[in-house]
């Protein structure tokens, strides 16, 4: 056993004098040992489709696991898919970004040229389309994560009114079709292989930025996985967006009669009840809303990761705005560019570059313009 020793106080501890400058200077110098070089590791498959059926065996503590979780991004309420098919789509959508994320060569869209459509105003517009399309179904998607969290974690319907509306402006749930629209620029096999790719593509650009700015396997496979099953529902849902969207709101009414069936039952235990026997000035506060358990953990981190990906993605197809009636045409682009700059916006600019695959670049913080590289 060592003898315990007294530590010196701060005053004695502090150097007497100070050191001179070129010593300063010294010790400013930023030393090469500071400086680390990462390399992105591999993806672990394995663990990344384990990541994807979370909900069955969550682990909060190292052999502690909670069973049976209500799952995120739920494929079967939509398609007649069955619990078997939906662990499949989400397991295929999981070994894809995995070999995406493990592949040093660059995305390129999905297709021959024909599919982008001519570099027009009509060819631009096809792609804003298919891109409202595409947002449409991430709605769909954020909804059903809305809906988990409000009948197990909160009551604050906000967030989930405000998506709910959104889907309402687009279509009519009592008539199951959308609202005011024009003819379908895309239908039938062109349409599932042209919004099938863009789904690939923009999961594929976005793994690969979670891989440049996230470190820890923990946080990685489970982003992975949280982006395989928003990819594996978003090809799902947009199949058939009006019907999808009756179904999801009906989701929503489903979860809303399970909160009301189950408050009256808990209504009696509540402390602000009448018949408590408690005095009758005294006003409880609103019961605790939170019927997650253990496994509150599971919820905060599948509501993060779920809102993020989402979000990012909408934000970056809400920025790609070709159809802007302030913007200039695309057909007078080249002719405006020299007089009238700041009308063009930094998309358009991108856009008219070239169609080579390789445009990208990020001009105001929190939206990704890496997804318009494709065109």
């Amino acid at each position: 056993m060592t003898t315990l020793q007294k530590r010196p106080s701060i005053p004695f501890a502090l150097p007497t004098s100070l050191p001179s400058k070129s010593e300063r200077l010294q010790l400013l110098t930023i030393r090469q040992d500071r400086w680390t070089e990462y390399s992105i590791p591999d993806v672990d498959a394995g663990a990344v489709c384990r990541a994807v059926t979370l909900h069955k065996a969550f682990e909060l503590q190292k052999g502690y696991l909670i069973p049976d979780l209500p799952k995120f991004s739920d494929l079967t309420p939509y398609g007649d898919i069955k619990e078997e098919g939906d662990e499949e789509l989400c397991m295929l959508e999981a070994r894809r970004l995995v070999q995406i994320a493990n592949s040093e060569t660059a995305i390129r869209f999905q297709g021959n040229e024909s599919m982008l459509g001519p570099a027009d105003a009509n060819g631009y517009f096809r792609l804003h389309w298919l891109g409202q399309r595409l947002i449409q179904a991430l709605q769909i998607c954020k909804h059903d994560v809305l809906v988990v969290m409000v009948e197990h974690i909160d009551r604050n319907t906000h967030g989930y009114a405000s998506t709910q509306d959104r889907l309402l402006a687009y279509f009519d749930p009592a008539t199951g079709d959308e609202r005011f629209s024009g003819p379908l620029l895309l239908q039938g096999e062109e349409y599932q292989r042209y919004y099938h790719a863009m789904v690939n593509y923009l999961t594929a650009v976005l793994v690969k930025i979670v891989l440049q700015s996230f470190r820890g396997t923990y946080w990685i496979n489970n982003i992975i996985a949280v982006i395989a099953r928003i990819s594996a529902k978003m090809k799902v849902v947009g199949h058939d967006l009006p019907a999808a969207t009756e179904q999801t709101l009906q989701n929503g009414s489903d979860a809303r009669s399970r909160i009301q069936k189950r408050e009256a039952k808990n209504a009696a235990y509540y402390a602000n009840n009448p018949g408590f026997g408690y005095n009758r000035n005294y006003k409880a506060a609103p019961s605790a809303p939170n019927r997650a358990g253990y496994a509150t953990k599971y919820f905060s981190e599948m509501d993060l990761l779920h809102n993020a990906v989402i979000d990012m993605l909408i934000d970056s197809l809400t920025a790609f705005a070709v159809s802007n009636h302030l913007a200039p045409g695309v057909d007078e682009f080249e002719s405006s560019i020299a007089l009238y700059e700041s009308f063009i916006t930094s998309e358009q600019i991108l856009l008219c570059e070239q169609r080579d695959g390789g445009i990208g670049a990020a001009s105001e913080t929190g939206v990704t313009r890496a997804f318009y590289s494709w065109l």
